[in-house]
């Protein structure tokens, strides 16, 4: 946590002053990503022709290169997966 904290500029009290621990930022951030994928889809289902839309996106050099605003579920369930303790013990 401590390299997190301090490229964020803030204290390590400053962390638990706004998670109850490192599971609570995992289960806030995993619930922002998916509000943010519900949101995106909501948006393009809406259209005419939305699944192939959306697969073309998604398939796309653009969406595979982009580094900012990727999806972080499926690396986050991979890595979570891969866990055999709560984030708070590591």
């Amino acid at each position: 946590m401590q390299p997190l904290m301090k490229a964020l500029g803030l204290t390590h009290g400053g962390f638990y002053a706004h998670f109850k621990s490192k599971d609570d930022l995992v289960e806030q951030a995993l619930s922002h990503a998916l509000d943010n994928v519900k949101g995106i889809t909501s948006e393009v289902f809406a259209r005419q022709d939305s699944l192939s839309e959306f697969i073309d996106l998604y398939l796309s050099t653009t969406s595979r290169d982009a580094q900012d605003g990727g999806c972080p579920l499926p690396t986050m369930c991979l890595e979570l997966g891969q866990r055999d303790q709560p984030s708070e013990t590591t």
